[in-house]
């Protein structure tokens, strides 16, 4: 009967799935059983029993009976547990951990499990079967476990349905007061499942066929966005119609005229005729002039199309989504087995195990992070002893995190161990010959700490079972970034690391920018993109710098490498002469290219007197004026990209559109491009290729030593010279008068789009994005400014973060993002929606507060919390060196109630708070010149009459190391600048934590 059911494939892989999932619930189960002990819930211990005999009758049913064996011999432990005749033990727990291994191997190769010994296991495992029962029970007759059944007409449908067992009569025992009763087997089937189980290769085809709609819906808007005229066959028609129009109303007129010669009182018939001819005529023209979605009752249709497309498309998508969690779930396993290997006390947190991603991408994600979280417990984790002699808890922790960052999600991996030695790692790397003594000598500390990905790479003393194979970490790098993601390290000698792995929430259809180089177009996924930077052709040569031959950017007072994609590829560059429609070939070979005889040289060359040199002047006519480096259609476009903790600028000759593409996988002739991530079809139907920014890097060998050595010696200078930090803001236009500023660090993204894509219900202006709807606000519906003069076609919206509910701020055009120290005036111009306003290069600007702005536009949505009437009349002292920051912090905290004193640095909050005066609490900065957060938190937690002042500090950057350096220095909570919500909420569990509200 056997062989006759495992021909029925269909079958088979039902109950392979299905024993998969009992399996994926059973470890952690298992887990929990030995930390709770004999104090486990009876519903977990039934749990665990009804998991473990679902997979017994399975197969047995199938005639599988290696498997059907197995866990039948762990079910009969678990029956003895749940019936109280068997205690709770570590070894009782391997031994069933072993089994579900086993069993794992088994069931994915369930058709040859037949061949596989369990007797091992089986021996393990049946140590239980008898003797370890409870003193009061040692006089119970042991029971022999009973054989697995043997299949029988009737076991397919128990087997499938998962009936509970026979019922046996038994003695009712009494339960322990407050325990809670077994639950009835079979109970949890009693509801109705709200679940369906599909086969992953129709949700596959669901989402293939999502794709080739989307792709659709981008030809058919390419398409009628085409004016009539440009989809007539023949070219010359429109003009034949013209010319044909021009002639019969020549000929017209002419008739009228000579007619008009024998009826004077008709001279106005030619003019009224012609009148009328020339109307058709425009009238026609206009009609093939005008692009095919502006037809009348066309344009509503498309519209519901794009929309339901986009539906469709996340609707399907979220049918492939997964927690997480299921990956989660495999690591306190694994931390167990590490401690339990390794000696070390090691505690695992787990945080945001509910937050989604593609399955794909979740089951390729469990590698990486298994090598992550072993490398965290043999190479960072220090033995207890050795962690109690420094002071730390002889328990170690590591703590995985997911969260939702804009269109990813960032999985942290972060552990309190020894941290990152960067001089070890560089002399590790010179034995392996992975670098020379010269560039170990010149190499910043981050950048010692990168090593660890390179190939072959460890700085264990011996190779283990566990790892120090030099393998693992450069594996971690590639498998993520096949998924178009990206790794960042950041660590503290002493204190810990912490690992940021971005995703990106799918790889089938993604969110790209397209761009051109040369006459080709390609795309790139916006989830690599950083920043996007115009600079004006006019400015090209002030702004680019060379270091050590290569063209750089100063991007927010760091370099920032730079290459051309077409040089990439070598492809032809293009360029425009002014005055001139037609694009040629740009030949200059350099960035920073100038000319060998600058023109105001050539103007001093010319003579005061005759005679003329005319050669001299044919030239200098040519170049004054508007020459082509100065013509702003040969500006740099410059995409800020991400490659781990790199960044480099990718210049494209135009950025073109944001658009949603299918990713369709590459050719096996070019699959070992490294520079390409994929392929797509564009709306018009030709093929473009997704860009790989790390493989652009790595086709160039782009090297970032010279550039992070350059930038750590201006870092050390400012620091020597203590300069004030400054604020990096977004300038941007709601009209053509006013010009307003937001800071970057409120700032997800800024996206391109037609006016025709915001819809109105009712007063409210909405776009879609993701997949879902986002409220868009135009300022001067809310600020006291001018409304714009006249409508445009295209708009710009900034999309926000640091907020509960993103609102989009519709601009007519974005200026320029510039680094400024400028001070903020609040009494000039203010109000509901504005910080202030300040001069920058001379012009007035508008500083925009988001918060106020959007509790105006969404009341009810921005409600301020009731915590912050409790902050009512509390004095803080807030300690920040930059003017923008001081100011925009002081204005969230008024509005709170506060009362607020602000120094300029650590020394001047040392010396206000040494002053008498009292303060409820301190927020500070970290970085400040004279003496930084940290240093001043260190001396009031020496101090013994401020010993006990509650302190917050706060950064730009939110990295887990810096908290834990903040933390060690005595501060009681750590919070991001400008994040107003979570400010009112550390502010009120801090000051009630300490027994002030």
């Amino acid at each position: 009967m056997g062989s006759i059911v495992l021909d029925d494939k269909e079958l088979v892989n039902d109950m392979v799935q299905e024993s998969k999932e009992h399996l994926a619930a059973i470890e952690p189960d298992l887990l929990a059983l030995e930390e709770k002990g004999n104090d486990t819930p009876a519903e977990l211990i039934n749990r665990l029993f009804r998991a473990m005999h679902s997979i017994k009758g399975g197969f047995s049913f199938l005639g599988l009976m290696k498997i059907s064996d197995l866990a039948h011999s762990m079910e009969t432990v678990m029956a003895r547990v749940r019936d109280g005749e068997l205690f709770v033990k570590q070894e009782m727990v391997d031994a069933l951990l072993e089994g579900v291994d086993k069993l794992g191997g088994l069931i994915d190769d369930a058709n040859n499990s037949e061949s596989v010994s369990i007797a091992d296991e089986l021996v393990n495992l049946k140590v239980f079967h008898t003797g370890g029962e409870p003193e009061a029970e040692t006089s119970k007759e042991t029971k022999e476990p009973e054989p697995a059944p043997e299949p029988d007409e009737e076991a397919p449908v128990k087997a499938i349905v998962a009936e509970p067992e026979p019922v046996k009569v038994k003695k009712a025992k009494k339960t322990k007061a407050g325990q809670k009763a077994p639950a009835a087997k079979g109970a949890a089937h009693a509801k109705g499942s709200e679940s369906l189980r599909v086969r992953l290769d129709l949700l596959n085809h669901l989402m293939n066929l999502a794709g080739e709609l989307v792709l659709a819906r981008n030809q058919i808007i390419t398409k009628m966005n085409q004016k009539a005229i440009d989809l007539v066959a023949d070219e010359n028609a429109i003009e034949e119609i013209e010319n044909f129009i021009i002639r019969k109303t020549a000929s017209f007129t002419n008739s009228i005229k000579t007619h008009m010669q024998t009826d004077p009182k008709g001279d106005h018939l030619p003019n009224l005729v012609k009148n009328e001819l020339v109307g058709a005529r425009n009238h026609i023209l206009n009609l093939f002039s005008t692009a095919l979605i502006d037809t009348p009752g066309l344009k509503s249709i498309i519209q519901q199309v794009n929309l339901i497309t986009s539906d469709l498309e996340g609707s399907v998508m979220r049918t492939r989504l997964q927690p997480v969690g299921s990956v989660f779930s495999k690591l306190p396993r694994i931390i167990r087995d590490l401690s339990k290997t390794l000696g070390k006390q090691i505690k695992l947190e787990l945080v945001g195990e509910e937050v989604e991603l593609d399955k794909s991408i979740v089951e390729a994600l469990s590698d990486p992070l298994v090598h992550l979280i072993r490398n965290c417990g043999d190479h960072a984790i220090e033995p207890p002893d050795e962690r109690g002699a420094i002071g730390k808890n002889p328990e170690g922790t590591v703590r995985v995190s997911a969260i939702h960052e804009g269109d990813q999600v960032v999985i942290e991996i972060f552990d309190d161990g020894r941290g990152i030695d960067p001089e070890r790692t560089k002399a590790k790397a010179i034995e392996k010959g992975i670098l020379s003594e010269e560039e170990a000598e010149t190499m910043s500390d981050q950048q010692a700490q990168e090593l660890i990905f390179a190939a072959g790479f460890s700085t264990a003393q011996s190779v283990t079972g566990v790892s120090g194979r030099g393998v693992g970490m450069d594996v971690v790098r590639t498998n993520v970034e096949k998924l178009g993601g990206s790794v960042e390290i950041s660590s503290t000698l002493g204190s810990g690391t912490a690992m940021r792995l971005h995703l990106p929430l799918t790889m089938s259809i993604i969110p790209t920018l397209l761009v051109r180089a040369g006459k080709r177009t390609f795309a790139m996924p916006q989830s690599t993109i950083e920043d996007l930077i115009r600079i004006r052709a006019s400015e090209v040569a002030n702004r680019i710098e060379k270091l050590r031959g290569q063209p750089v950017l100063r991007r927010r007072g760091k370099l920032l490498p730079l290459v051309r994609l077409a040089d990439v590829l070598e492809i032809e560059r293009i360029a425009s002469s002014p005055g001139e429609e037609k694009l040629f070939t740009d030949k200059r070979e350099s960035l920073v290219d100038r000319r060998r005889q600058p023109l105001a040289s050539l103007m001093e060359a010319r003579p005061q007197e005759a005679p003329v040199d005319e050669k001299l002047e044919k030239e200098i006519k040519k170049r004054t004026g508007d020459e082509r480096r100065t013509n702003y259609l040969n500006a740099l476009h410059v995409m800020v990209l991400k490659v781990g903790g790199h960044r480099y600028g990718l210049i494209v000759d135009e950025l073109l559109d944001n658009e949603e593409i299918v990713v369709k996988p590459l050719s096996a002739f070019i699959k070992e491009c490294g520079h390409y991530a994929g392929a797509t079809i564009l709306g018009s139907g030709t093929v473009a290729m997704i860009l790989d920014p790390a493989g652009i890097a790595e086709r160039i060998k782009m090297s970032f030593s010279a550039v992070e050595q350059e930038n750590m010696a201006e870092f050390e200078m400012r620091k020597e010279k203590q300069e004030t930090e400054s604020q990096i803001l977004l300038l941007f236009k709601n009209n053509s008068k006013e010009i307003f500023a937001l800071n970057v660090d409120l700032i997800s993204r800024i996206v391109k789009i037609p006016v025709t894509d915001i819809e109105s219900v009712g007063a409210r202006e909405f776009i879609k994005r993701d997949g879902d709807s986002m409220r868009v606000i135009r300022l001067h519906d809310y600020l006291p400014i001018t409304r714009p003069e006249s409508a445009t076609k295209f708009v710009y919206v900034i999309i926000p973060k640091l907020v509960r509910h993103p609102i989009g701020i519709i601009a007519s055009e974005p200026l320029d993002i510039i680094r400024s120290d400028t001070k903020i005036s609040r009494g000039t111009i203010n109000g509901t929606g504005i910080v202030g306003s300040g001069v920058i290069d001379g012009k007035l600007v508008i500083f925009i507060d988001i918060y106020s702005l959007f509790e105006t536009a969404e009341p009810e949505l921005y409600k301020q919390d009731t915590a912050g009437s409790r902050l009512k009349g509390k004095r803080v002292l807030l300690a920040e060196d930059t003017a923008f920051f001081r100011t925009v912090t002081t204005k969230y905290l008024e509005e709170m109630g506060c009362e607020v004193e602000t120094a300029v640095d650590g020394v001047a909050a040392w010396e206000k708070l040494n002053s008498g005066r009292s303060y409820d609490i301190l927020i500070t900065d970290i970085n400040m010149p004279h003496m930084n957060g940290l240093e001043l938190t260190k001396k009031i937690r020496a101090s013994a009459a401020l010993k006990s002042l509650p302190i917050i500090t706060c950064t730009s950057m939110e990295y887990e190391s810096d908290r834990i350096l903040g933390l060690e220095a005595g501060v009681d909570a750590y919070e991001l600048k400008l994040d107003k919500e979570r400010l009112v909420k550390t502010l009120t569990k801090t000051l009630s934590d300490k027994g002030k509200l």
